[in-house]
């Protein structure tokens, strides 16, 4: 359920999505969100009641640039999901700068289906990088332990580190893989306008005809994406499910305190 807010475009309550076994997520207690930065005044007194917990999962550079307001008696985690910074994922400056730049070149793979191929990559490595995966392990512990307000977690876009975020929480809470997929999918319906503000911006003075196609795959949410969440986890464990038990420690017990806390 999108939230209103003035300047806040993708941040997104988990409550109201429907259970395999039809209960319902709690409202108001799983929040997904892009950056806070660009939260107006009144954004901020509106959203600073909700929260008790908020998790950062952008790099220390893309913190330093753009950081997130301070909400009164809201405890903060910067917990970057990546070991360095990565463009297509990663919105830092420089980032953006090396991205456009890889757009540019006359490099034979360099193309629109070049460039998914690259961020679905990136995705396989939410699943299979072990310093990502030791970092989504402490999200989870830490949201089941939550007593008081709503857990909000963020990246930059709110697309893909948050994106896979709420994937995990929304699979172990029993939402079926084709309402998650739309979920994960709706970030580029929320988020139209900023790309195509970014795009302007990031390919103004470039002379490459095919930049902005090239660029336009770093920034959307792709069926393509959310599928190598799924295939890689399958391939490693052989199912979604023996993933988060094996790897991310969410064994049937645990996954029925989730249930008891986030589900009515």
């Amino acid at each position: 359920m999108i939230l209103k807010f003035e300047k806040l475009l993708n941040t997104r309550d988990l409550g109201g999505m429907i259970t395999s076994d039809g209960r319902t997520i709690k409202q108001g207690m799983l929040i997904r969100s892009g950056q806070l930065w660009w939260a107006s005044e009144a954004d901020r007194e509106k959203l600073g009641p909700m929260l008790g917990l908020i998790f950062d999962f952008r790099t220390s550079r893309e913190k330093e640039e753009k950081p997130d307001p301070e909400f009164a008696n809201v405890e903060y985690i910067h917990m970057s999901i990546m070991d360095e910074s990565r463009a297509g994922i990663s919105r830092d400056k420089e980032s953006d700068e090396e991205a456009v730049k890889s757009m540019a070149g006359d490099a034979a793979d360099t193309s629109p289906d070049a460039s998914v191929q690259r961020m679905a990559g990136l995705y396989g490595e939410f699943i299979t990088n072990p310093f990502m995966q030791e970092r989504y392990r402490i999200f989870l512990r830490r949201v089941l332990e939550q007593e008081k307000g709503a857990v909000l977690w963020h990246c930059s876009a709110g697309k893909d580190r948050a994106g896979f975020g709420a994937v995990l929480l929304e699979h172990i809470l029993g939402v079926p893989k084709e309402d998650q997929k739309a979920d994960y999918l709706a970030t580029d319906r929320y988020l139209r306008p900023e790309v195509e503000m970014l795009l302007e911006m990031l390919t103004k003075d470039n002379p490459n005809p095919n930049a902005k196609a090239n660029l336009l795959p770093m920034l959307s949410a792709r069926p393509e994406y959310f599928d190598r969440l799924y295939s890689e986890a399958e391939k490693m464990c052989g199912s979604f499910d023996k993933y988060v038990e094996e790897v991310l420690g969410i064994d049937e017990e645990t996954r029925q305190k989730f249930k008891d806390k986030y589900l009515e």
